[in-house]
Protein backbone atom coordinates (compact mmCIF):
# COMPACT_ATOMS: atom_id res chain seq x y z
CA UNK A 1 0.00 0.00 0.00
CA UNK A 2 1.62 3.81 -0.93
CA UNK A 3 0.20 6.58 1.20
CA UNK A 4 0.33 10.03 -0.34
CA UNK A 5 -0.19 13.25 1.72
CA UNK A 6 -2.25 16.06 -0.71
CA UNK A 7 -3.34 18.06 2.40
CA UNK A 8 -2.12 20.05 5.38
CA UNK A 9 -2.23 22.21 7.58
CA UNK A 10 -0.84 25.28 7.55
CA UNK A 11 -0.83 27.47 11.07
CA UNK A 12 -0.77 31.37 10.42
CA UNK A 13 -2.05 31.34 6.86
CA UNK A 14 -5.09 34.08 6.12
CA UNK A 15 -6.62 33.20 2.91
CA UNK A 16 -7.49 37.13 2.80
CA UNK A 17 -3.88 37.94 2.71
CA UNK A 18 -4.57 36.61 -1.53
CA UNK A 19 -7.89 38.97 -2.19
CA UNK A 20 -7.18 42.49 -3.02
CA UNK A 21 -7.39 44.89 -0.15
CA UNK A 22 -9.25 47.08 -2.21
CA UNK A 23 -12.23 44.44 -2.46
CA UNK A 24 -12.41 43.57 0.79
CA UNK A 25 -12.76 46.88 1.75
CA UNK A 26 -15.59 47.30 -0.80
CA UNK A 27 -17.30 44.67 1.23
CA UNK A 28 -16.93 45.72 4.49
CA UNK A 29 -18.31 48.84 3.80
CA UNK A 30 -21.52 47.36 1.95
CA UNK A 31 -21.63 44.76 5.03
CA UNK A 32 -21.16 47.61 7.86
CA UNK A 33 -20.59 46.19 11.67
CA UNK A 34 -19.73 42.80 10.22
CA UNK A 35 -16.96 41.17 9.68
CA UNK A 36 -15.59 39.36 6.40
CA UNK A 37 -13.68 36.95 5.97
CA UNK A 38 -12.38 35.13 2.72
CA UNK A 39 -12.75 31.20 3.69
CA UNK A 40 -12.13 29.08 0.47
CA UNK A 41 -10.62 30.11 -2.20
CA UNK A 42 -9.52 27.10 -5.16
CA UNK A 43 -7.06 27.63 -8.05
CA UNK A 44 -7.29 25.65 -10.53
CA UNK A 45 -4.45 24.30 -13.19
CA UNK A 46 -5.00 22.89 -15.93
CA UNK A 47 -2.56 22.46 -19.53
CA UNK A 48 -2.73 25.27 -22.05
CA UNK A 49 -5.75 24.92 -24.51
CA UNK A 50 -4.15 24.90 -28.35
CA UNK A 51 -7.72 23.71 -29.86
CA UNK A 52 -11.21 24.37 -28.59
CA UNK A 53 -12.17 21.78 -30.66
CA UNK A 54 -9.91 18.97 -29.20
CA UNK A 55 -10.37 19.75 -25.17
CA UNK A 56 -7.48 17.03 -23.39
CA UNK A 57 -6.76 19.42 -21.15
CA UNK A 58 -5.05 17.90 -17.38
CA UNK A 59 -7.12 19.60 -14.75
CA UNK A 60 -5.78 19.90 -11.30
CA UNK A 61 -7.66 21.78 -8.56
CA UNK A 62 -5.59 23.71 -5.37
CA UNK A 63 -8.07 24.54 -2.68
CA UNK A 64 -7.31 27.10 0.26
CA UNK A 65 -10.02 26.44 3.12
CA UNK A 66 -11.12 27.28 7.04
CA UNK A 67 -13.12 24.65 8.04
CA UNK A 68 -14.39 25.99 11.12
CA UNK A 69 -14.98 30.02 12.66
CA UNK A 70 -12.38 29.11 14.64
CA UNK A 71 -9.75 28.15 12.09
CA UNK A 72 -10.54 31.08 9.94
CA UNK A 73 -10.30 33.34 13.05
CA UNK A 74 -6.74 31.58 14.05
CA UNK A 75 -5.69 32.03 10.21
CA UNK A 76 -5.36 27.70 10.27
CA UNK A 77 -5.85 27.05 6.91
CA UNK A 78 -6.63 23.91 5.06
CA UNK A 79 -4.50 23.39 1.23
CA UNK A 80 -5.90 20.52 -0.49
CA UNK A 81 -3.80 19.07 -3.76
CA UNK A 82 -4.36 16.90 -6.28
CA UNK A 83 -0.56 15.63 -6.58
CA UNK A 84 2.75 15.77 -4.36
CA UNK A 85 4.26 18.05 -7.02
CA UNK A 86 1.16 20.79 -6.87
CA UNK A 87 1.82 20.60 -3.12
CA UNK A 88 5.33 21.17 -3.25
CA UNK A 89 4.89 24.02 -6.07
CA UNK A 90 1.62 25.92 -4.23
CA UNK A 91 3.72 25.46 -0.60
CA UNK A 92 6.56 26.98 -2.53
CA UNK A 93 4.75 30.08 -3.73
CA UNK A 94 2.95 30.87 -0.24
CA UNK A 95 6.08 30.92 1.82
CA UNK A 96 7.55 32.73 -0.67
CA UNK A 97 4.52 35.10 -0.84
CA UNK A 98 4.48 35.24 2.94
CA UNK A 99 7.53 36.48 3.15
CA UNK A 100 7.64 39.25 0.78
Amino acid sequence: MKWSTLQSKAYGLNINDFISEKFLDKLRNEFKDKDVDVITLQITVRDKIRDPKNDDAKVEIISLSNSTIEDTLLHNTIVDVTSDENFEKIKKVIDNFKIN
